[in-house]
């Protein structure tokens, strides 16, 4: 039988998936009692995760009203994105120089298969790939536990980009052309316009934000 601290830690995951993959919507209530029962767990995990959650600033709690999930802030999705985009533009730089054939070969497999799902129409494999074609390069540059920070500060930009990603408005073939090009000059070991390219690709928050605001503005 699961562990008291095993059904706290997998409720926590299980929510905030939830949030991110906007099952939960910005604005939505939530109940304790509700997941406590879906889950056949006892109330208490369930609170400690909402907790957790809301020190994360994902879950809103309001006293004599209930829980809601947290609107996104931009505020903090922008920082997100800045902090990103200057590291990652390093570390896919970096990598120009000892990428192998192999992880080459891995990263192409993934561009591979956004495209595939991108013409299924499912957002949500399409973002899972889109997170493990990133998390490729700090894999090769030996900085998973840089990845692990930056997810723990990426709640509200990733948000963002899972709607972005589920838009019909905003072409996934972008993203998809993005991530060929910055493998090419990786490949070809072109540190400078790697970096060039990775703070484009990462940029694409702040040109496309209007069209995300006009289609969810209650989101935010």
């Amino acid at each position: 039988m699961p562990s008291y601290t095993n059904n706290r830690d997998i409720l926590y995951s299980v929510i905030k998936n939830r949030i991110l993959t906007m099952e939960y919507i910005p604005g939505q209530k939530i109940s304790e009692l509700e997941i406590a029962q879906q889950t056949n767990i006892s109330r208490t995990p369930v609170r400690e995760a909402f907790l957790r959650l809301s020190e994360e600033g994902l879950l809103q709690i309001v006293p004599q009203s209930g829980t809601y999930v947290s609107k996104i802030d931009l505020k903090m999705a922008e920082e997100a994105r800045f902090v990103r985009q200057n590291i990652e533009k390093v570390i896919v730089a970096n990598s120009c120089t000892h990428i192998t054939p192999e992880q080459i070969a891995n990263i192409q497999d993934i561009i591979d298969l956004q495209e595939f799902y991108s013409k299924k129409n499912q957002p949500e494999k399409f973002f899972d790939l889109d997170e493990k074609f990133h998390y490729a390069f700090y894999k090769i540059e030996s900085k998973e536990n840089t990845w692990n920070w930056l997810q723990s500060f990426n709640a509200h930009l990733n948000r963002f980009r899972w709607i972005r990603s589920s838009l019909v408005e905003l072409d996934l073939n972008l993203l998809i052309e993005h991530h060929k090009e910055i493998l090419n000059v990786v490949k070809l070991g072109d540190a400078q316009r790697a970096e060039d390219l990775v703070s484009e690709h990462l940029h694409l928050m702040v040109d496309e934000k209007d069209i995300v605001l006009k289609k969810y503005p209650d989101y935010f």
